[in-house]
């Protein structure tokens, strides 16, 4: 039986490589540790169609970390503290998580892969937690050096009965490297887990076989095994629609 193949979206450095696509590479080791094929998928111009073209060779998609969303996607002027953003990269993201959801394809999100996932079906982001929640003792510092990928910074709250359940049941810290967030949910998705200021830090939407966290446990999974069952999980879900299609 082959592996399934899981796309992911690259996004292009635009300051530090702007001739190159990209995508971090425990991406593709969390892929390919739990079972999966990675194929990278440069977005390149700003045409859904592009979707068209790598959905059929897919399983399954993970929505990476990266640039800022644009808020034009849930009805919003941008704020002052939103920065770096890639309207080609949006654009194909939206269209593969709508194209995978006509499929009944398994999607995984990962920071800025929640977010996405969450506005593609009809919710709202946070632009700018410190801005917009307020920068009181309550808020956490939801970014800390990014040098620093496998330490675990702040504790979050599981949802009994959902998907973080596969975590374990000891209490749950992780790592945080943003800055924008889910706001209101998408029709049908429901929270997972919430950091300690009642930012949503996890979600899900089982009828469309979304599952998705707001921190980063492919940079966790080697130091910290708990964090392999998300990845397992997904690349499970994959193979059993590789085997139907």
């Amino acid at each position: 039986m082959r592996k399934p193949v899981i796309g992911i979206a690259c996004n292009t450095p635009f300051k530090t490589a702007p001739r190159s696509v990209a995508c971090n590479r425990a991406y593709v080791q969390a892929v390919m540790d739990a079972g999966g094929t990675p194929l990278l998928l440069p977005a390149i111009g700003n045409d859904p169609a592009l979707a068209l073209e790598y959905i059929d060779l897919l399983d399954g998609v993970l929505f990476a970390g990266g640039e800022d969303m644009l808020s034009s996607y849930f009805g919003e002027d941008p704020v002052p503290q939103v920065n770096y953003v890639s309207s080609e990269r949006d654009c194909l993201e939206v269209a593969l998580a709508r194209l995978a959801e006509e499929r009944d394809m398994p999607m995984l999100g990962i920071c800025r892969g929640e977010q996405v996932l969450n506005v593609a079906f009809g919710g709202t982001l946070w632009q700018d937690l410190p801005s917009q929640l307020g920068k009181d003792e309550a808020l956490l510092c939801h970014y800390q050096d990014p040098a620093i990928r496998s330490e675990l910074t702040h504790f979050v709250s599981v949802v009994p009965g959902t998907f973080c359940e596969c975590f374990g049941p000891e209490p749950l810290f992780v790592n945080s490297f943003h800055h924008q967030a889910v706001k209101d949910l998408a029709p049908g998705f429901r929270a997972a887990a919430f950091a300690p200021d009642g930012v949503i830090e996890a979600i899900e939407c089982p009828e469309m076989k979304i599952t998705a966290v707001q921190w980063h446990p492919e940079e966790l999974y080697v130091r910290w095994p708990r964090f392999r069952p998300f990845f397992e999980n997904f690349i499970r879900q994959a193979a059993e629609y590789a085997e139907e299609k």
